[in-house]
């Protein structure tokens, strides 16, 4: 099966795996050596029970997050997720390093694109098979040369995407989730502020692999003075040490700017404002 689709290679757990089920392989070694990590060593648990071997698009990818009642869909700004470890998207997949939105390569034609061969046939699916669902929809987009193509869904916002697009909305998002669970859908609008968001991820070291927690961390109340949104996600209160590390990603530090690079600066003064033992986030949000 390895050979079906040539090289590289998409191979996938079959189950949830964190966002870091997804290994892409450039060649028969790694896709082996893959193999070995998810069925034999177990890196992913019982998540790798089963794996699917998927054909590799070349592209770049955005996130398209909205609402649906089952027959329209209310996007919100496209976004741009890092899912890679490493600087220069190098290294294994993560749940998400940093976002930043609106993505600056999705324009009209793309967003036209989408809209057409996938968020269109998508609704259609649904209500063939009279999948009643109102709420999020997330649709992890590949833009290709022979264009968009679908990567995943998710009945859910994304992380860290929420934290880069909810500060860029002005409406009130119960009115639009209100809409959704009436079917008037199509009747309502998102408001956005105009410019940019960025959110930087702090991890833990060792993570996406192993890593250690418990550790005192330093520097929020400094962050949020710069003018940055700090949200806690692997974080735990002692009543004695403060806020403590307790997960691989830790908390993510959003920017607004009315630009992109005036949100990048913001959020890594913010970010670097954060201290905790063996803390690393990409230096590179933004720019790859």
């Amino acid at each position: 099966s390895l050979g079906r689709f040539g090289f590289p290679v998409v191979l996938k757990a079959d189950s949830l795996a964190a966002g870091k089920g997804v290994l892409i392989c450039a060649d028969r070694a790694e896709a082996e050596d893959a193999l070995d990590s998810v069925m034999l060593r177990r890196d992913f648990g019982s998540a790798g029970d089963e794996l699917v071997i998927e054909e590799c698009f070349v592209g770049w990818e955005t996130s398209i997050i909205g609402i649906t009642d089952g027959t329209s869909f209310l996007p919100f700004l496209p976004a741009k997720d890092h899912k890679r470890a490493g600087d220069g998207d190098t290294g294994p997949n993560t749940g998400g390093m940093g976002v930043i939105a609106p993505h600056p390569l999705v324009d009209g034609n793309v967003m036209k694109d989408i809209q057409e061969n996938i968020i269109n046939p998508t609704l259609a699916g649904l209500q063939k098979e009279k999948l009643e669902y109102a709420g999020f929809l997330f649709i992890g987009v590949m833009v290709t040369p022979r264009g968009a193509k679908t990567l995943e869904y998710n009945v859910r916002m994304g992380d860290p995407e929420a934290q880069a697009l909810l500060p860029l909305l002005s409406g009130d998002l119960n009115k639009y989730l209100e809409a959704a669970l009436e079917g008037r859908l199509a009747d309502v609008k998102p408001r956005w502020r105009g410019g940019a968001s960025c959110c930087i991820v702090a991890a833990s070291g060792g993570y996406p692999r192993n890593y250690k927690t418990g550790f005192p961390i330093k520097g929020i109340s400094d962050a949020e003075k710069t003018g940055c949104r700090v949200y806690c996600a692997g974080v735990r209160e002692d009543r004695d040490s403060g806020f403590l590390s307790a997960g691989g990603r830790v908390l993510g530090v959003t920017a607004l700017g009315e630009t992109l690079d005036d949100a990048r600066a913001l959020a890594y003064r913010g970010i670097d404002c954060i201290r905790f033992q063996n803390s690393w986030y990409r230096r590179d949000i933004g720019l790859s």
